[in-house]
């Protein structure tokens, strides 16, 4: 697919992904206790999904018994698998392989040939996954999910309903997100085949936190090989139940998988698979036209070298990219710029957003909403009135305007701020973007100091300036991938206890209030209305200057075709290792 068709502008097109941020420490976890507890299945009133795709909880109910489940069986590639599949990335995200120790990109791009999750996503619906059916109350606080049959893990043991238990309350410890902490009342195996969940609250989006564009929740591990092994054990050689199993690591360097050839899913065509570091965009683009790679993460503008090369490139799903301001609300902000209403809209009027979509990303880029905001959002939120606003307010370019906020401000002079860039899979044109915010700031006389960091998981504990006064002031070229779950989205960049970032600290009580409140209605036009107020709110406080939202692009080697599957998808290519094909 040749980047000037590869790229859709609609819905569909910005089908979900995710940038949750969680927890990026990597202190040895010890997964909380598990015990199985045995609960007989009953009948529920509850809303039922059965092999089709759904959306949040809604009114509707009906009285269901328990499904019976099948079992899986392999989807066989045709022929038995052959060759290396050889994916070139910009960076590995810490490379501490295990589901709850890395970020929401790192599961993405380092776990996800390994592992299963509980849910996919059909655009912004909910799918089967491991879970391959489900029910749940009218009230949202009660989920009964019923596990695939047949599947195994990679040391042959059967993925059962305590695996699923186990996984999901490893993921409620504090050093890694709030988020399922908070949420979470209990778990209990029905049988050997289901689960029932128990929430503390309404949450109609329960399942999109253990959906496979973000997996934060979601990802199964073996419960008795775990304990058995122990955390060392298991981070040495992970186990998990998907496409690929894990075969060797060059830390810094490369992983190898092989395929997996028992996969109850899409069996890969390729009998291995190695994801090899290569930071700089121009050894990734000359690894593909050598042939010593097949894929990479590439930016709009390698796109257009390798086509120009003769080879291929992909446009998958768009993701939202612009910068951060960190701690404008902060007591220790005090006196630096950005604590200035004045300083941080002059910072975002400087920005010419039109012309970096024309030259930066040669037109292929759109409009971006306020705070992340995309169309994968529409269910809850009025995009085109956001990009109107976005448009006509908090994205326009003036830098006569800037100017004279800066000098109101008593900036007349200028003043010098630190912006961290970092490539990250499906957006490796950050560093790039960071560059020309930097130009587009020092025509209103600040002088923006770049500082380069490998990848977000090196910043992630400094990003929450609740937690870390590191950070506290600076800027950050950062991107969001989005996800259908608003309330959770909005949760994790703006709630002062329940996000991972906490952009705007603890300065608005009622915003919590807010978010709390969108995240439990059942009701979508009350829900709506919530998060409007929401974005409207955190727009006003121009801590988040969207720019754009920018396709990510991949550049396919001579060696092999995604056979049209990788377009429209979300933005991290290992998910979808299995899916390549050698190229006739």
């Amino acid at each position: 697919m040749g980047l000037g068709t590869g790229i859709r502008l609609g819905a569909a097109t910005l089908a979900a992904l995710v940038l949750i941020v969680t927890g990026c420490g990597k202190a040895t976890p010890t997964p909380v206790s598990s015990t199985t507890t045995s609960v007989s299945p009953t009948s529920t009133l509850a809303t039922t999904t059965s092999g089709a795709a759904s959306t949040a909880v809604s009114g509707t109910t009906s009285t269901t018994s328990k499904p019976t489940a099948t079992t899986a069986t392999p989807s066989t590639a045709t022929g038995a698998p052959f060759g290396e599949l050889r994916v070139v990335l910009s960076s590995m995200a810490g490379e501490v392989l295990y589901p709850t120790a890395l970020t929401c990109a790192g599961r993405q791009d380092l776990l996800s040939p390994m592992f299963d999750t509980l849910f996919n996503l059909d655009g912004s619906k909910i799918a089967p996954g491991v879970v391959e059916r489900w029910e749940a109350s009218p009230d949202g606080l009660t989920w009964t999910y019923y596990i695939r049959k047949g599947i195994k893990f990679h040391d042959g043991s059967e993925l059962t309903a305590t695996d699923v238990k186990f996984s999901i309350e490893d993921s409620t410890r504090d050093r890694f997100t709030t988020v399922m902490k908070d949420t979470l009342a209990r778990v209990d195996v029905l049988d050997t085949y289901s689960i029932r969940i128990v929430t503390k609250f309404s949450e109609p989006f329960f399942q999109f936190l253990s959906s496979f564009y973000c997996p934060n929740f979601s990802l199964v591990i073996p419960k008795a090989t775990y304990e058995r092994n122990g955390y060392d054990a298991f981070v040495g050689k992970p186990v998990g139940s998907g496409p690929w199993r894990f075969a060797r690591r060059v830390p810094g360097d490369m992983i190898q998988f092989e395929a997996n050839a028992n996969y109850w899913g899409q069996v890969p065509a390729f009998k291995s698979l190695s994801t090899i570091l290569a930071p700089e965009e121009s050894t990734r683009i000359a690894m593909l036209r050598t042939g010593a790679g097949d894929m990479a993460d590439v930016s709009v503008e390698g796109a257009v070298s390798l086509e120009s090369a003769g080879l291929r490139s992909v446009g998958m799903n768009p993701v939202s990219i612009g910068v951060e301001l960190l701690g404008a609300y902060e007591s220790k902000a005090a006196g630096m710029p950005i604590s200035d209403a004045r300083v941080r809209q002059a910072l975002s009027l400087a920005i010419n957003r039109n012309d970096i979509i024309k030259t930066l990303f040669s037109g292929k880029a759109i409009p971006s909403a306020p705070v992340w905001m995309s169309e994968i959002h529409e269910e809850n939120v009025d995009i085109a009135y956001w990009l109107d606003q976005a448009a006509k307010v908090y994205n326009r370019y003036d830098l006569s305007a800037a100017k004279q906020l800066l000098q109101a401000a008593g900036y007349a002079s200028g003043f010098s701020i630190k912006l961290t860039a970092f490539p990250v899979g499906g957006s490796v044109s950050l560093p790039k973007l960071a560059e020309v915010v930097q130009g587009y700031w020092k025509a209103i006389g600040v002088n923006a100091e770049i500082i380069p960091v490998s990848d977000y998981g090196t910043i992630r504990p400094y990003v929450n300036v609740l937690q870390s006064d590191r950070m506290i002031g600076q800027a950050m070229a950062f991107r969001a991938t989005t996800r259908p779950n608003t309330p959770d989205f909005l949760n994790a960049y703006l709630h002062s206890t329940k996000g991972s970032q906490a952009l705007l600290g603890k300065a608005f009580p009622e915003l919590d209030r807010l978010l709390d409140v969108a995240r439990t209605e059942i009701n979508t036009a009350k829900r709506k209305a919530t998060i409007d107020q929401i974005i409207k709110m955190a727009a006003d406080t121009n801590v988040i200057l969207t720019v754009a939202q920018v396709p990510a692009m991949v550049g396919l080697g001579s060696e092999v075709d995604d056979a049209g599957f990788l377009n429209s998808r979300t933005a991290h290519i290992l998910q979808y290792a299995n899916r390549m094909k050698h190229r006739k």
